[in-house]
C-alpha cells in the first residue's frame, strides 16, 4: 500500500514538473493564458506518456531488489580485484566443477569458459576465446564473467554452429543464484577511483535532490512577473525543472541496468 503511494506520488510529481516546463515556453511563445494552458495540458500527457513507455521499457520488466544490487556489485568487484589464478580456482570450489582444460569447466554437465582477464569482455577477448575453443564439440558455449559490453553481445549472435551464453554478476546472482560471500577478491581493492561520469550524475541526480530543484524553478518563475530580461531566466528555470524531472526519472533506469 505504501508503496503505491509512492509511486503515485512520483508520478504526479513528474507530471507536474513537466507541465510546468511546457507551460513556461509555451507561455513565453503564444502570450496567450488560456492557449498556452490548453497546449500545455496536451503536450503534457503526450510527453507523460512517452517518458512512462521509456521507463517500462528500461526497467525491461525485471527490477532487483536493493540486496540484489548490492550483491551484483560484489561480484563485479570480485572479478575487478582477483588474479586469474584466484578466480577459476573460487569458481571451480564454489561449483564443485572439474577442470576440462586452462580456463574451461564443466559444471552441471554443461561446459563454462571462466574469464579472468578483468571484469568486463571485450570484443577482443571475446574473439580470443572463440578462437581458443572452436574445436569444443559441445554446442553451446557459457561464459562466465562480470560484465559484457553490447558489441561483444552482437558478435556473439553473429557466431555460426555455436550458441553464445553470457553468464555475468546480474545472472549469478538472480538465476544461478551464488552466494557472494564465497567470491572474495584476493587483491586489496583500491580505494581511489577516476572521475566517472556516472557517479557525477549519481551525486547530482539523487531523488531528493528533485524537491530542492523544483523550488528554485518556482521561486524564479514568480520572479520572472518583475524583471524585464525574461529570456535568460527562462533558460535557466528549464534546466533546473529538467533536472529536477531526471532525478525521478534516472535512478529508476540506472538501476535495471546495473
Amino acid at each position: 500500500m505504501y508503496r503505491n503511494i509512492v509511486k503515485y506520488v512520483d508520478r504526479t510529481f513528474e507530471i507536474f514538473v513537466i507541465f510546468l516546463f511546457v507551460f513556461l515556453w509555451a507561455k513565453y511563445a503564444l502570450r496567450s493564458l488560456w492557449l498556452s494552458l490548453i497546449i500545455s495540458v496536451v503536450l503534457t500527457l503526450v510527453l507523460s506518456i512517452a517518458i512512462l513507455n521509456i521507463q517500462n521499457s528500461k526497467l525491461n520488466k525485471k527490477l532487483l531488489t536493493k540486496k540484489q544490487l548490492q550483491d551484483v556489485e560484489k561480484m563485479q568487484l570480485f572479478f575487478e580485484y582477483s588474479s586469474a589464478k584466484h578466480i577459476l580456482d573460487t569458481f571451480v570450489k564454489e561449483c564443485k566443477a572439474n577442470v576440462i582444460k586452462d580456463n574451461m569447466i564443466e559444471y552441471e554437465k554443461a561446459l563454462y569458459f571462466v574469464f579472468t582477464n578483468k571484469m568486463q569482455i571485450d570484443k577482443q577477448d571475446f574473439l580470443e576465446i572463440i578462437k581458443h575453443d572452436i574445436n569444443i564439440k559441445s554446442s553451446q558455449i557459457n561464459i562466465i564473467c562480470g560484465k559484457v559490453s553490447n558489441e561483444v553481445l552482437d558478435i556473439a549472435s553473429k557466431v555460426k554452429n555455436k550458441s553464445i551464453v553470457f553468464v555475468d554478476a546480474k545472472k549469478m546472482v538472480v538465476d544461478f543464484k551464488f552466494n557472494v560471500d564465497n567470491f572474495k577478491a584476493d587483491v586489496e581493492l583500491k580505494e581511489d577511483k577516476k572521475f566517472s561520469f556516472v557517479e557525477f550524475l549519481k551525486l547530482f541526480l539523487r531523488p531528493e535532490n528533485a524537491k530542492g530543484y523544483l523550488i528554485c524553478a518556482i521561486v524564479l518563475m514568480f520572479s520572472t512577473l518583475i524583471i524585464r530580461q525574461k529570456i535568460y531566466y527562462y533558460i535557466f528555470i528549464s534546466v533546473l525543472l529538467l533536472l529536477s524531472l531526471l532525478c525521478k526519472i534516472y535512478p529508476k533506469i540506472y538501476m535495471s541496468k546495473k
